[in-house]
């Protein structure tokens, strides 16, 4: 598998003798190790657990540095919103934060500021109305009504199940503020489990008349929809796995980006503290 993508005799040989002093077999992650000139994690807890698991061909630690993921202003972001940000200088022409971005940022006015998300949640309204539900009927939100959104990967560490795990308590917080629920994903073709675990969370849905009015679940899950989601929602959730069955601290997701399209649309995070969630908090302590 290796070999023919070598093209130097040196590197060849160089990869076989650790091959050789490994015993004549080494893992595809100590090789790349080995071969990569820098070592990355996708956020600092990504990074800091990488560098308990890893070793190189010797069996010495290695370090990896924490380089977060991020996403793409100009694809996911409000453009009007962008646009202000740049006028008040928190963004410079490159999309990048300024030197003094930090004052700016509070010099931002909030009237403004819901102006421009309302904006967003017009977009998502548009998207909506041309989508169907889980029982196929087009999705009209009253103009009034605001949006909570749980949108990515259906994946048992992500745990979708925790919205609805109290569907009596979602009901009411739903109904009393206002708002509605959407959800939208794909699980993987080959993970049966988790497309059953969705089966039983549509089922929850459907028992539950309030729930069945303000929540709903957007099949066909695609960048249209991820990014009027990411314009136009109040408030995102997030809730990857934080504890091991111990109770032990572990991190799931290494750096989900979803909660990143949120808050740069002016959406409020609920989440647990995930890869890239965690990150404000280290470097806040590191300081």
């Amino acid at each position: 598998f290796v070999m023919p993508n070598i093209r130097s005799d040196e590197v060849k040989n160089w990869l076989r003798a650790m091959i050789d002093r490994a015993g004549g077999q080494i893992s595809l992650s100590t090789a790349t190790i080995e071969i990569a000139g820098k070592r990355n994690g996708v956020s600092m807890i990504h990074a800091h657990e990488a560098d308990k698991m890893y070793v190189d061909a010797e069996g010495r630690p290695v370090h990896f540095e924490a380089v977060t993921n991020g996403i793409a202003l100009e694809r996911w972001g409000n453009p009007e919103l962008l646009a202000y940000y740049q006028e008040m200088g928190v963004l410079d022409e490159h999309g990048l934060p300024t030197q003094d971005y930090v004052n700016a940022i509070d010099c931002l006015d909030d009237q403004k500021l819901l102006e421009l998300h309302h904006k967003g949640k017009q977009r998502l309204h548009e998207v909506l109305r041309m989508r169907k539900d889980q029982d196929g009927n087009s999705i009209d939100v009253p103009p009034e009504a605001g949006f909570f959104v749980w949108a990515r990967r259906f994946a048992s560490y992500k745990r979708p199940d925790m919205l609805l795990r109290n569907p009596v308590e979602l009901a009411d917080i739903l109904e009393t503020h206002n708002k509605h629920l959407l959800i939208s994903g794909k699980a993987h073709p080959g993970d049966v489990p988790m497309q059953e675990h969705l089966k039983r969370m549509l089922l929850v849905i459907e028992g539950n008349p309030i729930l069945k009015k303000r929540v709903h679940f957007l099949e066909d899950y695609n960048p249209e929809i991820a990014r009027a989601m990411a314009q136009g929602a109040d408030a995102a959730i997030n809730t990857p796995t934080v504890l091991n069955e111990w109770g032990e601290k572990i991190s799931m997701e290494a750096c989900g980006t979803s909660w990143m399209k949120y808050i740069l649309n002016g959406g409020l995070l609920e989440s647990t503290e995930d890869g890239g969630v965690a990150d404000a908090r280290l470097r806040a302590e590191k300081k």
